[in-house]
């Protein structure tokens, strides 16, 4: 039996399913993938993170910020790429482009260094 305080460290994926019905993106790539995807967990969305290992690994980083998406608003979104010290780059989608805007996502993604 499954302990209910593991389903509180999760967030489920219905809002974005809805999300993508009332968008009307909802296709049979949509349909195959939602179920392959993995719950996020909710602690990080909870508690605060430190980032200090993160920063110090000095990584290269790239932001893509989805404009039509309503989980993280574009505003919202440019503040994370401040933080990272990067420009966004913008996709004209909502929430998951590996979703709905698989190749504009791919070329993105493919001229990363």
């Amino acid at each position: 039996m499954t302990d209910p305080r593991d389903e509180r460290k999760h967030v489920t994926l219905e809002p974005f399913e809805n999300l993508v019905e009332r968008d009307r993106v909802l296709g049979r790539r949509h349909r195959e993938t939602l179920p392959e995807l993995t719950p996020q967990p909710l602690r990080p969305l909870t508690e605060r993170v430190d980032m200090r290992g993160f920063h110090a690994l000095r990584v290269p980083c790239t932001y893509i910020r989805c404009l039509r998406d309503a989980a993280v608003v574009p505003a919202r979104a440019a503040e994370y790429a401040a933080r990272l010290g990067v420009t966004p780059i913008d996709l004209d989608c909502a929430h998951n482009p590996m979703l709905s805007a698989v190749d504009e996502l791919a070329k993105i993604l493919t001229k990363l260094p």
